[in-house]
Parts: structure tokens; C-alpha cells; sequence
């Protein structure tokens, strides 16, 4: 695996250069292969998640945020921390909250 620092100074993180997209998890990806593919993501050393509030938000009974709740519980049930990395964009509302 190949990394990069994002940040600069205290806040600056080493992160793998490929990133692993979880826009499915929680929808169209069921919860046991949303869990085996970050498994298999940290085994191969990586550790750049991207994730986005709105991803699911098209998909019906959706409301969004499903992507993120799948990657807590799996982080949650493996005891993840600190070696992966989140990277978070977050739809605003009407009112840019």
C-alpha cells in the first residue's frame, strides 16, 4: 500500500493512497459483505475511508446517512479506531446546516 499525508503540522494524518468508497453499504450492499470488504480494506494496509451523508438519499426508504451507520457498527464490532481514516462530506440542508 502507497500513503500520503493530508493536514499539515499536528493535525496532518498518513493515509493510504486508495481510498475505499462505502456509498453502498446499508442499501444495495448487505451489512455481511458491508462488514467483509472493510475487513479485507485494513488487511491489504488501508486506511482512507470516504464516506457522505447523502449517498443513499435517492434510494427509496432512504433518508441518507446509511452508508455511516453500516461503517460505526462494523467499526464498533471489530474495535476499529484509530488506523482508519474517515473522510466525511455532509449534505446541508435549506438552511446550510
Amino acid at each position: 500500500m502507497r500513503y500520503t499525508a493530508i493536514g499539515s503540522g499536528a493535525g496532518s494524518r498518513r493515509v493510504s493512497k486508495l481510498a475505499l468508497g462505502v456509498m453502498r453499504f446499508g442499501t444495495d450492499t448487505d451489512v455481511e459483505t458491508s462488514y467483509a470488504i472493510p475487513d479485507r480494506f485494513l488487511e491489504a494496509d488501508g486506511t482512507f475511508v470516504g464516506t457522505s451523508n447523502n449517498y443513499a438519499c435517492w434510494a427509496n426508504g432512504t433518508q441518507g446517512g446509511e452508508s455511516e451507520t453500516v461503517l460505526g457498527q462494523w467499526r464498533r464490532d471489530r474495535g476499529s479506531g484509530e488506523e482508519l481514516n474517515e473522510e466525511q462530506r455532509r449534505r446541508l440542508d435549506a438552511a446550510g446546516r
